[in-house]
């Protein structure tokens, strides 16, 4: 059982990534996908996309795999990278519709974390495709239209006809003519304000998410702010997950970035809770 302060959850905002449905020991890593027939089928088309993500030996995440258009963008003037990058996502978005979401692991710590926190939380901001945190609120109770209602989707869904958001953020650099590749740019992007959430919580929680640098656009206003002398000290309280066998060097490394070096004064001016998973 998690100790939570219940006084807070009513201003708790929480950030949910990939790191979360790892936890529920669901298969929804780059590498489970790259193994799948759905990306192999497209290396046998010759998808030259495909092909060069298959060469990185890096790619273990979805943040890496965004991070992969940029040098592909650069070296590669590929007439067909925007059919190459739709192809892609739609093997993607098969590959993940096909996983039993029903075989959860009900004894995880993220399954824990939804039905102690998540429950009473104002706000889920959900950065993956699937239900899986949809999924564990209405076994709790919730009915599905308000567990919808509670989780907001920022890189879009499997659930309905609308497609995934899969790609950069909006300073990276590319080839012209390649500015699809920017999340931003997708017809299905829907353009939350994830700072102004952030920045009107009480308390946060960063869920298995790695703030890497294609979604830094999300955050960068938030922590820019809460690192800030100037600001009056407020009492937010800032929780962020992290891998205890990899240990916070990633997770530091992306805070000094979204900080501006300044982790310091993040500390100093709310209360930062790092939490260990297994």
């Amino acid at each position: 059982m998690l100790e939570i302060d219940m006084d807070i959850l009513s201003s708790t905002v929480i950030v949910i990534g990939n790191g979360f449905d790892l936890n529920l020991g669901l298969k929804t890593s780059y590498h489970d996908f790259m193994k799948s027939r759905y990306f192999l089928d497209l290396l046998v088309t010759g998808n030259r996309l495909c092909i060069y993500l298959k060469k990185r030996e890096n790619l273990d995440n979805w943040v890496d795999i965004e991070s992969a258009l940029v040098p592909f963008s650069l070296m590669e003037d590929s007439v067909n990278f925007k059919s190459e990058l739709a192809v892609l996502k739609i093997a993607l978005r098969n590959y993940l519709n096909h996983i039993d979401y029903g075989n959860i692991n009900r004894r995880s710590h993220a399954y824990e974390f939804v039905r102690d926190v998540g429950m009473n939380a104002s706000m889920i901001l959900n950065f993956n495709y699937t239900d899986t945190v949809e999924l564990i609120l209405q076994e709790h109770g919730l009915h599905a239209d308000l567990s919808k209602g509670k989780v907001t989707k920022v890189h879009g869904t499997l659930s309905n006809g609308a497609g995934i958001i899969l790609g950069v953020e909006d300073k990276a650099e590319h080839r012209t003519g390649h500015a699809f590749i920017k999340k931003s740019s997708d017809d299905y992007f829907p353009a939350v304000n994830v700072s102004e959430y952030l920045l009107g919580a009480k308390s946060i929680y960063f869920y298995g998410h790695s703030l890497g640098k294609t979604d830094h656009m999300y955050f960068e206003r938030f922590f820019n702010s809460v690192s800030a002398a100037a600001e009056p000290k407020k009492e937010r309280m800032i929780t962020m997950s992290y891998l205890k066998s990899a240990g916070n060097a990633d997770m530091m490394e992306q805070l000094n970035k979204l900080t501006s070096n300044n982790v310091l004064i993040l500390k100093q001016e709310n209360i930062f809770i790092p939490l260990p998973l297994e």
